[in-house]
């Protein structure tokens, strides 16, 4: 008897591990075949990927384009679309923007959504894609002539043209309007600065003097440097006016500086960055124009859906729309 029980218990070991392999085997075959099948119903779906130049990076993002982001997945949520955002390396610069669009394209993707900053440079990306049967979609900035299939964003030319009458219905009197630039001018920006221009100059009396520097990247700095030297030298400007980025701000802390807090002097900006809205709300520059990006980021998306489904809606441009912030309203805005 004793002899029995030694050889049962010899082969308890084995039936304990043979049992765990067994469950073991069942729960790994479970949590496979829901992967399994998560997996499949993702490919089921239309696999898209937004490039970006600027940092989509937690922590590094700006407002603009995590709204933009913001858009684009609740639209992927509801239309059921795969959604990947990829930005280059903060060095990258264009030509780590075009890399980038080639690794993607390269990949096994049904469409991507691209900025379109550069048209030189984006436009060959764009039609080797289409060539190998990848769709882009133009959100932000247009790259026309290229085989970009549609365009969502705003009307940058009827947004400078809406600048320059906001500042033709403030200024005290005629005279010059200056063009500050804080960023190498892109196609957006001269968009921008010929639709605010083309408003401006068909009234008499009116002229636009540019930033001598805009082909260049500057500082707050340089900019307090560059609009002391204008008003210097332009004794009759009634309006200083920016096609982007933060430039307006510095701008309006030199004009006080330089004319004092009744100076008279129109300040007009494009986007809605927390440091613009600020001014506005302390009356050192009178309005701003706002874009909206979660609006081009969601109909981007439901556009490529429907594209990819149907095949239709290809050459489409999509003016998302704008609004204009100024001191009356700025409560609504930023509270």
């Amino acid at each position: 008897m004793a002899e029995r029980r030694r050889r049962v218990a010899r082969y308890i070991p084995l039936f304990l591990a043979l049992a765990l392999i067994v469950w073991g085997g069942a729960h790994i075959a479970r949590i496979y075949g829901l992967e399994r099948a998560q997996l499949a119903w993702q490919e089921t779906q239309p696999r898209l990927t937004f490039v970006c130049q600027d940092s989509l990076s937690e922590g590094k993002i700006a407002s603009y384009w995590a709204a933009v982001v913001e858009g684009m997945q609740a639209a992927a949520d509801r239309f059921g679309v795969s959604l990947n955002c990829v930005s280059p390396p903060d060095t990258g610069g264009d030509e780590g923007m075009r890399l980038l669009y080639r690794s993607v394209a390269s990949c096994n993707v049904d469409g991507i959504i691209c900025v379109g900053t550069d048209q030189a440079s984006l436009s060959r990306e764009i039609n080797q894609a289409w060539a190998h049967g990848i769709p882009t979609v133009c959100l932000d900035g247009d790259v026309p002539g290229s085989k970009r299939i549609a365009y969502f964003g705003t009307d940058n030319y009827a947004m400078g043209a809406q600048a320059g009458r906001i500042i033709l219905d403030s200024i005290p009197q005629k005279g010059a309007v200056y063009i500050t630039l804080m960023q190498a001018i892109t196609n957006q920006f001269q968009q921008r600065i010929d639709g605010m221009a083309a408003a401006v100059q068909a009234v008499d009396g009116m002229r636009v003097v540019m930033d001598p520097h805009w082909e260049s990247n500057r500082n707050q700095f340089q900019i307090a440097s560059e609009i002391r030297n204008a008003l210097e030298a332009h004794p009759d400007i009634v309006a200083i006016y920016s096609p982007g980025s933060l430039g307006i701000v510095y701008a309006a802390q030199e004009v006080q500086k330089a004319r004092g807090s009744e100076s008279g002097i129109v300040l007009v900006s494009i986007d809605d960055y927390s440091a613009i809205l600020e001014t506005i709300r302390k009356g050192t520059v009178t309005a701003t124009i706002a874009q909206m990006p979660y609006a081009m980021g969601y109909q981007a998306i439901e556009f490529f859906a429907e594209y990819l489904r149907t095949g239709e809606g290809a050459g489409s441009m999509v003016f998302t729309g704008t609004v204009v912030i100024d001191r009356a309203g700025i409560n609504d805005r930023i509270g």
